[in-house]
């Protein structure tokens, strides 16, 4: 019997002296192999993984019997003298990797002479788990048992299993072994008090199939993960499963992802590190594990996002779940999450496109440069950054040309893993180097990372509201621009062009002058002669997409200029040529959102039942790829769009079940945009609830219409609950402007004075907002209706100076809509009844 080195158990409570804490635990295992099989297909891998776990499990210090493509007989036995063996251990651990099978509830071993050709046969010659299991409990104090079972469709549907002693067959299920529970075995007669339980690992999920790895590769993923975190030092066993199953999910691309049941009542952990080389590759390991463990938190439609995310942009999921992980990213918030994936996704491809000059730097350079290289294929940007700074400083002695060549592209690479972890400064002060280093030796080179540090400049004005740094990115942007012009490369200009017209478009939006959205569409239009449809479809089609958005953030911001609108739709609809949803899922939802955003647009202004009903349309596609377990931020928004155009139909057309299903609509958006994770889109979706039953409230009579009046007004106070003046002035003096309105409606129906005081209280709130001279159509609306609630209010509580007041505000609206249609008669009216008020009250 050998001593299992290091491995102890943490006790929580007294045990029995044999298992005391400072005392090596006694380890056996047995090791299963199964590939070559008489009457089922082969495997490939489980040879290799017997052989291969066994080397590892001696090396932890177990006492090992492996067996290889054992049939029954051997199985039976080496079974039983394990058993045995066990008995006088602390620790018993079963791998099994070959064919696995669940029927009737119970999981099957498959030796390699069994005949599942008759239901007897089948039960005769199959090895039930539970009673490997039932035995283990009742030899040793803690089993573990780890099955890399079921990895192909050996077993058709209809395969019957009947087990000795039953009196009819049961079916075998087609794929995956069946959950199998320690607990229930621990507490069967025979099993001693001192069990401290088990651990069962299943390769894959109940009812999923395992893999068998893919050609070329040696194990399978279950047991590649095994061999990789088996041995890991310093953690706990339950960790080190979780490693594992995470490992195994990321190496399949989320197609198969182990399973853990465990029923310890002690922490069981590899107290002694085993040597694992030197401190930098250490540290990549350790970078590793980290990401697995902390991956097991990320809820699980984040995680769907991400694999979403990961699988249209053909980037690595190590990747993606890397960077979030060296971020500290707050995945439990799908507003960051959905920012930080786009970006992300776009700066981890960006980490292998730019080329090595092949220019000896020394081996320490190289060394450094293929740890990195090594770290971010594992995920551990924090370490991929530290090697990639210090292959800079390294090379920061080089003399010749070639060599200052040479470290420019490493300074390059620095500020890209700079930048996949957002030191968006750290990323300019490297290409700031690499541009300085390159000029004058190859201008190509001096500009192309000119333009890397406007891109990263352009980020820190979008992330960090730095208009400076826009400023500074747009300069640069201009002289690069003006350098490419000169050049032969079309293609480079186009991509150049691209992200310029992108930083133009997203500083446009919060600049009140036009020329920078102006100057985005411009940029977006050329790059549309160069990346034609016919030359660069996907291309063309992300451009598309970005020009319509800008020509949509025009048109709204041109008064609701409906020819920049139908500019806009075209534009989405020419992206959706090429953004199929089998080629570009994402990518087509997300141009059906922007479609259906304009259709409504363009609905409400133009009163067209059929630009609504294909709005409708264009949310509905959307959500059929924005799905709430995919994309649950994305789907929620789509939601509130969608109820946004019901309603709005519903409204035209009188349809109360339209506006009704707009309601529903606004109900499941507010399932993901909760209060607690992203409160202003939750308060965006309380305010347009607000305004929907206002609506609703207005076309219709008596108590219908008061019930839906004040529903508005809860909606509406709860939107103003996060929609505070701080947070986001302009949209809250808005909904302060809405609920008074709805409060002064309630006023015309009911006798009293409450309404009306909260009324004309909202409406001085808008004002806080809305000045004469910042938001002059604002203020003279607000004038106009507040006007009307204080004469309400003075003529209620036979108050002159009250209507005076009134009249003031009245004639300022007007003075400001005089002239336009229709002002004269309305005011003039309005005026007018306040004068009858007043002659009543003085």
């Amino acid at each position: 019997m050998r001593l299992l080195a290091g491995l102890l158990v943490a006790l929580l409570l007294a045990v029995t002296p044999a298992l005391a804490q400072d005392k090596p635990l006694r380890g056996v295992a047995l090791v299963i192999g199964q590939s070559d099989y008489a009457n089922l297909p082969d495997l490939r891998n489980p040879a290799n993984d017997g052989r291969d776990m066994t080397r590892l499990l001696l090396g932890l210090g177990f006492g090992v019997t492996q067996i290889a493509d054992g049939d029954g007989e051997a199985l039976a036995k080496a079974v039983a003298l394990f058993v045995d063996d066990a008995a006088m251990a602390d620790v018993a651990l079963v791998y099994y990797s070959g064919h696995g099978i669940e029927a009737g509830g119970q999981n099957y071993l498959v030796p390699v002479d069994g005949d599942l050709s008759t239901p007897e046969l089948a039960g005769e010659t199959l090895m039930p788990v539970a009673r490997l299991l039932d035995d283990l409990a009742k030899a040793v104090p803690v089993t573990i048992l780890l099955l890399d079972a079921c990895r192909s469709d050996a077993f058709p549907p209809g395969t019957l299993i009947q087990p000795p002693g039953e009196a009819a067959p049961v079916e075998a299920q087609p794929a995956g072994l069946g959950e199998l529970r320690g607990p229930t075995v621990i507490a069967r007669p025979g099993v001693p008090e001192n069990s401290l339980g088990m651990v069962i690992g299943f390769a894959a999920a109940p009812g999923q199939p395992a893999l068998d790895g893919a050609p070329g590769e040696p194990n399978s993923p279950y047991a590649a993960a095994l061999l990789k975190h088996l041995g890991a030092g310093g953690y706990s066993f339950g960790d080190v499963m979780t490693m594992v199953s995470e490992e195994v999910y990321l190496k399949t691309r989320a197609r198969q992802l182990p399973w853990v049941n465990s029923s310890l009542r002690r922490i069981l952990s590899f107290g002694a590190p085993l040597a694992e080389g030197d401190a930098d590759e250490a540290a990549i390991r350790t970078g590793r594990r980290s990401l697995l463990l902390t991956m097991a938190s990320v809820p699980q439609g984040n995680r769907s996002m991400i694999e979403a995310v990961a699988a249209q942009e053909q980037v690595p999921l190590d990747a993606l779940f890397g960077m979030l992980e060296a971020l500290g990213v707050d995945t439990a918030d799908p507003s960051q999450l959905q920012a930080q994936l786009e970006e992300g996704a776009l700066r981890v491809r960006k980490l292998s496109e730019q080329p090595r000059l092949d220019v000896d730097l020394g081996a320490d350079v190289d060394r450094l440069v293929a740890l990195a290289d090594t770290a971010e294929s594992e995920g551990a940007f924090r370490e991929a950054l530290d090697f990639r700074m210090r292959a800079v400083d390294a090379a920061s002695t080089t003399q010749t040309d070639a060599q200052k060549l040479q470290l420019a592209a490493l300074s390059v690479k620095a500020g890209d893993a700079s930048w996949t972890l957002f030191e968006m400064q750290q990323a300019v002060d490297y290409y700031d180097r690499a541009a300085a280093l390159a000029d004058g030796l190859d201008a190509d080179r001096h500009f192309e990372y000119l333009k890397f540090k406007a891109d990263a400049l352009a980020a820190i004005g979008e992330y960090k509201g730095d208009n400076a740094a826009y400023d500074e990115a747009i300069t640069l942007y201009d002289a690069v621009m003006t350098y490419l012009d000169g050049q032969p490369d079309d293609d480079v200009w186009a991509d150049a062009a691209n992200d310029f017209g992108n930083a133009l478009a997203r500083y446009g939006e919060r600049r009140e002058e036009l020329d920078y959205l102006e100057g985005a569409r411009s940029a977006y239009e050329e790059v549309l002669d160069i990346w034609t449809h016919e030359a660069m479809p996907i291309d063309w089609a992300r451009v598309q997409n970005n020009l319509g958005n800008v020509l949509a953030s025009l048109a709204e911001r041109q008064g609701q200029e409906l020819n920049l609108y139908y500019m806009a739709r075209s534009a989405f609809r020419a992206a959706l040529e090429e953004w199929t949803r089998e080629a570009q899922p994402l990518n087509w939802a997300r141009a059906q959102n922007n479609l259906g955003t304009v259709l409504r647009v363009v609905g409400q202004i133009e009163k067209d039942e059929a630009s609504l009903d294909e709005a409708i349309a264009a949310f509905e596609l959307a959500l059929q790829e924005w799905t709430q377990h995919r994309s649950p931020y994305d789907w929620a928004m789509v939601n509130s769009n969608l109820g946004n155009a019901l309603t709005d139909l519903g409204t035209m057309q009188d349809d109360r079940a339209k506006v009704e299903a707009g309601i529903a609509a606004y109900g499941r958006a507010l399932e993901e945009w909760t209060r607690e994770r992203v409160p202003l889109q939750w308060a965006t979706v309380q305010n347009n609830i607000g305004a929907t039953y206002a609506t609703l409230g207005r076309g219709l009579d008596g108590e219908d219409s008061l019930a839906a009046l004040r529903r508005a007004v809860k909606a509406y106070g709860l939107c103003l609950e996060e929609r505070t003046q701080d947070r986001d002035p302009w949209n809250w003096a808005l909904t302060n402007y809405n609920l008074g309105l709805v409060l002064t409606d309630i006023a015309g129906r009911v006798e009293g004075t409450g309404e009306l005081e909260a009324a004309v209280a909202a409406y001085r709130l808008s004002l806080e907002i809305y000045g004469q001279d910042s938001a002059p159509t604002d203020w003279a609306d607000v004038q106009d209706v507040m006007g009307w609630a204080l004469a309400m209010l003075g003529y209620r509580t036979e108050n002159a100076e009250m209507l005076r007041q009134a009249r003031a505000h009245m004639e300022a609206a007007y003075d400001f809509y005089r002239g336009q249609d229709g002002a004269r008669g309305y005011f003039e009216e309005r005026l007018g009844q306040i004068d009858t008020w007043l002659a009543t009250v003085s």
